[in-house]
C-alpha cells in the first residue's frame, strides 16, 4: 500500500520499491482527471499515464491543462502546465514555473527558468536558460 506524503502544495505517492509518483491534475475541454505517475502522454484520442490508459478523449478541439509536477509529457495538442515540467513535446506549450528537460515544440511561453535544451519556431521565456537553444524566433522578458 503507497504511503502519502505532503510536500507542499504536490502530493506524492511513495510505493513499495521508493519511487516517488507525482499526482497530478489534468483538465481536458474543462473535465478533471486526477492521475497519480511521472509520464503523461497524450496520443490518438487516449490519455497515458505510466504507459496505462487512464482515459479516453472526446472531440476534436483539445485544450490541456495539468496542475502539478510532470516528469515527461508528450502530445501533440496545447498545454499549459501549472508547476514545474521536465522533458515536453507538444504544439504550443505555456509553463507557470520551471522547465527542468528539453522542450521540442512549435511555440513556447516559460515564466520560469529552463535547464535543458529548447527545439521551437518561436519562445518567450520570462527566466533563464542552462542548455542550448534551437529557435526561429526568442523574446526575453
Amino acid at each position: 500500500m503507497p504511503r502519502k506524503q505532503d510536500f507542499g502544495w504536490q502530493r506524492k505517492e511513495i510505493n513499495m520499491f521508493g519511487r516517488k509518483k507525482n499526482k497530478n491534475m489534468i483538465e481536458i475541454n474543462g473535465r478533471t482527471i486526477n492521475v497519480s505517475g511521472n509520464n503523461i502522454r497524450i496520443a490518438n484520442n487516449h490519455v497515458y499515464v505510466d504507459g496505462k490508459i487512464v482515459d479516453n478523449l472526446d472531440g476534436p478541439s483539445i485544450t490541456i491543462v495539468i496542475e502539478g509536477t510532470v516528469e515527461n509529457l508528450e502530445t501533440e495538442y496545447d498545454v499549459n502546465i501549472q508547476g514545474n515540467c521536465g522533458n515536453v513535446t507538444c504544439d504550443i506549450l505555456t509553463v507557470n514555473g520551471n522547465v527542468n528537460g528539453d522542450i521540442d515544440a512549435n511555440c513556447i511561453n516559460v515564466s520560469g527558468d529552463i535547464y535543458g535544451n529548447v527545439d521551437v519556431v518561436s519562445m518567450n521565456i520570462d527566466g533563464d536558460i542552462h542548455g542550448n537553444v534551437d529557435a526561429e524566433t526568442t523574446s526575453k522578458n
